[in-house]
């Protein structure tokens, strides 16, 4: 056995935070060469939003398994948490779903009512935003950025600048 917390991202649910018509409006692009180029920077600008945040804008279905002998709290770090799929324990080869009555989940801590006694917790979770539920400062942060990179291109500017962190910084998660 591992003796040690895996997360395990199972799935990704493609979702729009900004279209291209939206981004190439705003940027005054006309023109269709860039389009690729576009959707790269709106990829790559969502993801560094958040790997800063340390949150999820797009959905993702994560799972979660752990072995730890004790442990009755977990952190689940993939957040926001929208929806918990299963939850089940597992010992040697039996594996029984838990009911609700078993676990409360407060933000993105699950608690046992009881610790793990050699058994192996599996979590499976829904992480993230819709589209309509972003803030709008990431989401403003989001198309600032990717327009920062289109128009630095020359330039290889990759980092963030200090107008879209203090966008991302209210809502960042720090991990310890």
């Amino acid at each position: 056995m591992f003796k040690k917390n895996n997360f395990q991202i199972t799935k990704i649910f493609p979702q729009e935070v900004w279209s291209l018509e939206q981004v190439k409006n705003y940027m005054r692009v006309e023109a269709n060469y860039d389009d690729d180029l576009i959707l790269g920077l709106i990829d790559a600008a969502i993801t560094a939003a958040e790997n800063f945040t340390k949150l999820n804008f797009i959905s993702k279905q994560i799972k979660f398994v752990c072995n730890i002998y004790g442990k009755r709290e977990f952190l689940l770090k993939y957040n926001p948490v929208l929806r918990i799929l299963k939850v089940t324990k597992k010992f040697k080869d039996q594996e029984n779903e838990i009911t609700l009555d078993d676990y409360v989940i407060d933000q993105n801590i699950l608690a046992l009512t009881k610790s793990l006694n050699n058994e192996e917790l599996t979590v499976e979770y829904i992480s993230g935003y819709d589209k309509d539920n972003i803030p709008h400062a990431i989401k403003h942060g989001i198309m600032l950025h990717i327009a920062e990179m289109y128009d630095r291109q020359a330039q290889n500017c990759v980092g963030l600048s200090k107008e879209v962190k203090n966008l991302y910084l209210p809502y960042r998660n720090i991990r310890m």
